[in-house]
């Protein structure tokens, strides 16, 4: 007959076991994550962003006045920042509708992006630039960063005005884009794309799985330390 502190004991060895496959099959979930669709209601601007003038013969605007990224909105009912990487279209705050949600990572099917499969590295070298820029402090860095995600976005139509001051933009914005040629991203982000080809295509920033598979270990790490002491107190009232 099994003893009931061995029998406590064998479930405790038993847990862990379990919650780290579950850990494992929801990492295999985000791997292999497809395009979907997700509803997008665009809110503006996240609060006092710098401006950039920028223009685009081929999309309708030339010296324009542009805000920059990052911008707010409601996807699938969660507020998000969202990064612009789309110079060719417009939007405006409040405007709703529904984009693909494509997740970023090897043998990612790019198929429903602006850029499509061509686009993969493109994509990692602005989501990289992007991570840069949300660490930027300074408004002349953040203007840089922006006219090269967007220069990358449309290396052909874009271009954008030097600010007051930067006297080294042009050579700046052309370092940048090239640090981001060998640092570009392999995951951890996801693009929306609308799905009528109408409204900019956005970047939104995802936890890397390591990240995930990192938080799954400790949890384990905490529930094993708890059961153990559990354990012992059960040892010590026998």
């Amino acid at each position: 007959m099994t003893s009931p502190l061995r029998f406590l004991q064998s479930k405790v060895r038993f847990r862990p076991i379990v919650a780290l496959y579950f850990v494992a099959a929801l990492l295999s979930v985000i791997s292999t994550a497809k395009a979907d669709t997700v509803s997008l209601n665009f809110l503006g601007a996240s609060g006092g962003n710098p401006t950039l003038v920028v223009s685009d013969p081929g999309a309708g605007y030339i010296n324009a006045t542009a805000v920059i990224d990052p911008y707010t909105a409601m996807v699938g009912g969660t507020k998000s920042l969202v990064w612009c990487v789309d110079p060719d279209h417009e939007v405006t705050p409040g405007q709703s509708w529904s984009a693909y949600r494509t997740q970023f990572g090897p043998g990612a099917d790019l198929g429903k992006t602006y850029l499509g499969s061509a686009g993969a590295n493109t994509y990692g070298e602005m989501a990289w630039l992007i991570t840069q820029l949300s660490k930027a402090t300074s408004t002349m860095s953040k203007q840089e960063i922006q006219a090269a995600i967007w220069s990358l976005g449309d290396p052909g139509d874009f271009s954008a005005s030097a600010p007051a001051g930067d006297t080294n933009f042009v050579s700046d914005v052309n370092t940048l884009e090239a640090n981001a040629a060998i640092n570009a991203l392999t995951s951890g982000f996801e693009i929306l794309t609308d799905t009528r080809g109408k409204a900019q295509e956005f970047v939104v920033l995802t936890p890397e799985p390591a990240t995930i598979l990192l938080l799954g270990v400790g949890m384990l790490g905490l529930f094993s330390l708890n059961r153990r002491k559990f354990v012992r107190r059960q040892g010590s009232m026998h």
